[in-house]
């Protein structure tokens, strides 16, 4: 989706012309004279490509290129530009009348940190010569709890986890994981009981979001090597073999693999509607919406009979969890107060988990027969904050084992981030 421009006084959004070269224009940033902006500029096919720093103006499709990128980048006053190359944060002279590079690269920071799936360099520096930094992405414990909430253990050792599900027979999970090297993200399946994880994709690109099926060892992902998300299926007992799934000129990502391993959800991003729940046969089906309103909908999980969707949407003003029918009759349940998202079911549809707004994961009870819908009062399940370290809450931190009697949590890796200070950086130039 092409960046927008608004009045600072408010008004309607405008779309800043784009050419179709890239994928994207990530992370702009303006120029003093608030009509040239340096943005991101992400190639349409795999990792590997070079992602750039362009110089662009809010009124034309035209850009020009500046400098090779591992990452976003900033402008600073009174004329400089921050990117990530390699593992560093350079920074070199920068006219920004001309919009020209006008002296040689110097690294102030090594390492820098760096979002793998966002392409976000973690990096903030003021006009008064303060640099705000993060040397990397914060690992996190991954731990056992049972279904009353008490911790059991942790599961496996520290590392990036970002999102997480089990097989259907509940032997091996499979997360996705960045490289503390590369700051790659691919997917990783390790045994429940213990033992040395598996790198299951190989790919140059970015691998994430990995849903397992429920009726074979086989695991839907999202990945970013066309460019825009798309999905991606591979099966767990034999790495590397990921092929190309659901197919379609959109942005996707996987949510649910379910009903026998014959049916796919995932989010589908509209220009117009945002993120909708959409479904799909997991052969030769064709792809319908299941909520595609105004609203931002995603999330979509269906329940283990396959009669019943949760999904998250924003139709209120903030992100709560909703139930329908599925097939979708126009009934509709709301199931969270306050905040909720990343809903999932037990494996035997009496309880619906989500996370609240303050990052617990939170318990519903829930009744159904053919044409009723109905739920206890929610409560706190797990008090500690859970959550990878990536933000959109499009995937899951959480997975409950098949005869429901343990969950797995992702930790929230984001709960204390050393962040490092520079004073009067500009100096270190001299």
């Amino acid at each position: 989706q092409p960046p927008h421009t608004i009045p600072a006084d408010g008004g309607t959004p405008a779309a800043v012309p784009v050419s179709g070269q890239v994928a994207g224009r990530l992370f702009p940033s303006f120029l003093p004279d608030g009509r040239h902006y340096i943005y991101l500029a992400v190639g349409q096919a795999r990792r590997g490509d070079a992602a750039s720093l362009r110089l662009g103006t809010i009124d034309s499709a035209e850009s020009t290129p500046l400098v090779a990128s591992a990452g976003s980048g900033i402008y600073v006053d009174p004329g400089y530009l921050m990117f990530r190359r390699e593992r560093s944060l350079v920074v070199q002279p920068f006219d920004p009348v001309r919009g020209e590079l006008t002296g040689a690269p110097a690294a102030l920071v090594d390492p820098v940190g760096y979002n793998a799936l966002t392409y976000q360099t973690l990096v903030s520096a003021s006009t008064a010569g303060v640099l705000a930094y993060a040397a990397t992405m914060p690992a996190a414990q991954l731990a056992w709890f049972d279904s009353e909430g008490r911790q059991l253990g942790p599961a496996a050792s520290p590392a990036r986890y970002n999102s997480l599900c089990l097989s259907s027979d509940g032997s091996r999970f499979v997360y996705d994981a960045a490289d503390t090297g590369s700051d790659n993200l691919d997917l990783w399946s390790a045994p429940v009981g213990g033992g040395a994880p598996e790198r299951l994709t190989f790919d140059a690109s970015v691998d994430f979001y990995g849903v397992c099926s429920d009726a074979a060892n086989e695991v839907a992902f999202a990945t970013l090597r066309h460019g825009a998300p798309s999905i991606y299926r591979v099966r767990t007992n034999a790495p590397g073999t990921e092929m190309p799934f659901v197919r379609l000129p959109a942005p996707l990502l996987p949510t649910d693999w379910s009903q026998h391993g014959r049916m796919v959800v995932f989010s589908r991003f509209d220009g117009q509607t945002r993120w909708d729940v959409w479904v799909q046969a997991a052969g030769a089906g064709k792809a319908s919406p299941f909520a595609a309103t105004a609203a931002e909908e995603r999330n979509g999980r269906l329940s283990p009979d396959g009669h019943w969707m949760s999904y998250t949407s924003d139709e209120t003003g903030s992100f709560e969890v909703y139930v329908q029918p599925f097939p979708a009759t126009g009934a509709k349940w709301q199931i969270s107060r306050g905040g909720g998202q990343q809903a999932v079911w037990r494996p035997d549809g009496r309880e619906l988990f989500y996370v609240s707004r303050d990052r617990q994961i939170v318990g519903v009870d829930v009744a159904t027969s053919d044409t009723t819908f109905r739920t206890g009062t929610p409560r706190v399940v797990i008090g500690a904050r859970v959550g990878g370290w990536e933000r959109t809450n499009q995937g899951s931190p959480y997975a409950i084992t098949p005869d429901g009697k343990r969950i797995l949590v992702i930790l929230d890796a984001n709960a204390a981030r050393p962040v490092g200070l520079i004073l009067n950086w500009p100096g270190l130039q001299k």
